[in-house]
């Protein structure tokens, strides 16, 4: 692989070492590499992946859009379904933009709100990531930083926010649970907090919801958490597999996107009709009883894990919500980007190396959250049974 792929692979976390090579097929939960070898899939495409591998009903809706055409160069019926769906379920969404990629409706969230303002900096939260573009991420190993107008402060920690927060930033962007850092939840009152800050200063509050979106509820995270933003931006579920975002926001801000605003947006495969296709299948299905199962098949595995944690005395923790969780091996409470970082990464790379023997995929770094579907309802014995098996040998 390192011979043809530039730096050895297309994913920056995944390595030879660590994942299965050459996955050659997928269905259900399931991964299975070249030489036939089976493997309980717990990343699930990123977290995108929340029915499956090969989801029959996502199956048949893209087929169908096949023979009608895959891109039009013009507005679809379907997008139009589609926008309004997401504006019927999302609570801030009264407005829509279709794009491509997480990256991409990040970038334009951010650019979109700083037309609004007028205003040059944003506030990021450490640890979070939204995509690979030049304007949000820390480092994109270049000489010089590129995304020198961000400001960052740690999640959970209002006092910072505050203190940093001026009538020179446009936005306050970050992740209403934390997904690219493990899975870390916001304390009692936080993301109100921040949504208080956010008005008093003329801030625009842009929830990254790209993970978080229709897998915490039909409404995303906003929803569960009752906090609504002004811009929100959705991926991963939406397409079910297949790639496409959006961003949603109040007029106000969105009516900034041209041809109407002054602010660029555009894209080849925006709002592409077999990504659209997908999507309209995906949604219907949120509300449904195989989502309900899985939550709470969910919320049964992750207490079974940490009751047999507590039980033994290990220095270990499971963090989560809903479909998603993390294995960390500390015991102190993990409320930040600063608190895990400080956990010595060693011990989880061992214990996933240990799971792939035992045929379980975990997310292959454990700043990644780890990602359960209706697929794995009926499997979540033998997936915790190994899981605690490994947890024992590995602490």
């Amino acid at each position: 692989m390192e011979n043809i792929f530039a730096g050895g692979s297309n994913s920056p976390i995944i390595y030879p070492s660590m994942f299965p090579k050459k996955i050659l097929r997928a269905n259900g939960p399931y991964l299975f590499d070249k030489s036939g070898k089976r493997f309980v899939d717990l990343w699930m495409g990123y977290g995108a992946l929340l029915f499956g591998h090969a989801d029959e009903v996502l199956n048949k809706a893209i087929n169908r859009q096949l023979k009608r055409g895959t891109l039009y160069s013009s507005e679809s019926v379907l997008e139009h379904q589609l926008a309004q769906k997401l504006i019927k379920s999302i609570p801030c969404a009264k407005k829509v933009k279709l794009a491509t990629t997480g990256s991409e409706a990040t970038m334009y969230a951010v650019r979109v709100s700083r037309g609004y303002t007028n205003r040059e900096r944003i506030i990021d939260i450490s640890g979070n990531y939204h995509g690979g573009n030049d304007v949000l991420m820390p480092s994109v190993g270049v000489p010089k930083k590129i995304s020198s107008f961000i400001d960052y402060v740690e999640f959970n920690d209002l006092s910072s926010l505050e203190s940093k927060l001026n009538d020179n930033h446009a936005a306050v962007i970050l992740e209403p649970v934390m997904t690219n850092c493990g899975c870390i939840l916001p304390k009692k009152g936080y993301l109100r907090s921040v949504k208080r800050l956010c008005k008093k200063n003329g801030s625009v509050l842009i929830f990254d919801e790209v993970v978080t979106g229709f897998r915490l509820s039909p409404g995303g995270a906003q929803q569960l958490f009752g906090v609504t933003p002004d811009i929100s931006t959705f991926s991963k579920v939406l397409g079910g597999g297949l790639p496409i975002s959006a961003i949603v926001g109040s007029k106000k801000i969105m009516d900034c996107f041209e041809p109407k605003g002054k602010v660029f947006f555009g894209g080849t495969f925006h709002a592409n009709p077999l990504s659209v296709s997908a999507s309209l299948s995906v949604l219907p299905r949120l509300k449904g009883k195989d989502v309900y199962r899985l939550n709470c098949a969910a919320d049964n595995f992750r207490r079974d894990l940490n009751d047999f944690i507590v039980d033994k005395n290990l220095p270990v923790q499971t963090t989560g919500i809903k479909s998603m969780f993390s294995i960390w091996f500390e015991k102190s409470e993990i409320t930040s980007a600063h608190q895990a970082k400080k956990i010595n990464p060693n011990k989880y790379k061992n214990f996933i190396q240990s799971l792939i023997s035992k045929g379980i995929c975990f997310s292959p770094s454990q700043f990644e959250t780890c990602f359960l579907s209706t697929a794995h309802t009926n499997i979540m014995e033998e997936i915790s049974a190994k899981i605690k098996s490994t947890i024992l040998t590995n602490h």
